[in-house]
């Protein structure tokens, strides 16, 4: 299945940020709605799975804590 319309990931909900793929592309896409400054990266599908498997880990780690001591 090829998905090639954009999808909003994230939006601060005081609106001061975006976070967009674009999967034609391969861009993700980090706009401060503020500014106006846009920032953009290539992302494969694979390197989408690390970012998101990253991203869980962080947020786990935040919200219940390290297991490391």
């Amino acid at each position: 299945m090829e998905i090639r319309e954009a999808h909003l990931l994230y939006r601060h909900p005081d609106a001061e940020g975006i976070v967009i793929y674009e999967p034609e592309s391969r861009t993700l896409k980090t706009v401060d709605e503020d500014s106006g400054i846009e920032v953009y990266i290539e992302v494969d599908p694979a390197g989408l799975l690390k970012i998101a498997e990253a991203m869980t880990r962080i947020a786990r780690e935040m919200l219940y804590g390290s297991d490391k001591k």
